[in-house]
C-alpha cells in the first residue's frame, strides 16, 4: 500500500473519450466512452464464527443477505482537512494539514415472511444481552467475536451465467470493509395497520473500522474477482428457466 497512488490510473487499453461537446455516441466506442450504470450490485459478508454458529449456520445468513440487499450507502466522502494561513492584506492561503473519515455505511434489505434479516441481525446484536446490557456468549470480550468484514462489488450490467466466466473487466467498484457490526437490533420496520399492505425493508447502519480497500488495491480487485467466481450468483435463476423450458408445462397448459 506504499505505492497506493499508482494503482489509481484509468482502466483502459484504448482511448480516453476525445472533443469537448460530451458526446459519447457510435457504434465503435468502447467501454472507456460507457456509462457507469447503476442497480448491479453484490453483498458478501464474513461473519463472527462466535456468533454465527450450529443454531443459525453463517453460510445460511450470508446467503440470505446477499439475497436480500437492495440498497447500498457507502462511507461519506473523504475530505482534506486544512489549515488556512492569512498574510498581509488579508491575503490567504490553505495547506493539508490530514484528513477527515467517517466509519460507517449502510444496507436496506427487502425482508422474507419468515423474517430472516431481522433474525440475524438480532442474532449479532445480541452479543450484548438486551435484557443485561452485557454479553452472556463472549468468551474474552474482543473485537474478533462481534466484528466480520463485509465486501460490496458492483459490477456492468453482465450476467455470468458460468461463474468462471467473470472476468476482472466486469467489476467497477468494490469496497471491502473489516471491522464491521450492526448498531440497530431492527424492529421498527415492523410497524403495521390494517391499511398497510406494504412490503417490509429493512435499513441496517454498520460501523466499521480505518478506511476500505477499494478496486484501487490490485489485491483487493483479484479478491472481488474470486469471490463472485465462487459465488454462482445466476445458478439457481438460470436453473429455473432451464427446467421450465424443457419441461413441457407451458407448452402443454397453451394446448389444453
Amino acid at each position: 500500500m506504499s505505492n497506493y497512488t499508482d494503482g489509481i490510473t484509468f482502466r483502459t487499453n484504448t482511448s480516453i473519450p476525445s472533443g469537448g461537446n460530451g458526446y459519447d455516441g457510435g457504434s465503435e466506442r468502447d467501454e472507456s466512452a460507457t456509462p457507469f450504470t447503476k442497480g448491479y450490485f453484490f453483498v458478501f459478508f464474513a461473519l463472527p464464527g462466535t456468533l454465527f454458529n450450529s443454531t443459525m449456520s453463517a453460510n445460511d445468513a450470508k446467503q440470505y443477505l446477499l439475497n436480500s440487499a437492495i440498497d447500498f450507502q457507502p462511507h461519506a466522502d473523504r475530505q482534506l482537512q486544512t489549515v488556512e494561513v492569512k498574510g498581509i492584506g488579508n491575503t490567504t492561503a490553505n495547506f493539508i494539514v490530514g484528513q477527515q473519515t467517517t466509519q460507517d455505511f449502510s444496507l436496506t434489505y427487502k425482508e422474507y415472511a419468515t423474517s430472516p434479516v431481522c433474525k440475524i441481525h438480532k442474532k449479532w446484536t445480541s452479543y450484548i444481552n438486551p435484557f443485561l446490557g452485557g454479553s452472556t456468549v463472549a468468551d474474552v470480550f474482543a473485537p474478533s467475536e462481534y466484528k466480520g468484514s463485509v465486501m460490496v462489488i458492483q459490477t456492468k450490467p453482465v450476467a455470468r451465467v458460468n461463474k468462471d466466466d467473470w472476468k476482472l473487466t466486469d467489476i467497477i467498484k468494490v469496497d471491502l470493509y473489516d471491522g464491521v457490526f450492526p448498531l440497530p437490533d431492527p424492529s421498527s420496520p415492523f410497524n403495521n395497520g390494517v391499511e398497510q399492505m406494504e412490503k417490509v425493508s429493512i435499513p441496517v447502519q454498520y460501523k466499521f473500522d480505518g478506511q476500505p480497500l477499494t478496486e484501487v488495491d490490485v489485491d483487493t480487485l483479484n479478491q472481488a474477482l474470486e469471490v463472485l467466481q465462487n459465488a454462482d450468483i445466476y445458478k439457481m435463476t438460470n436453473e429455473i428457466y432451464t427446467k421450465l423450458s424443457v419441461s413441457g408445462k407451458i407448452l402443454s397448459g397453451i394446448n389444453t
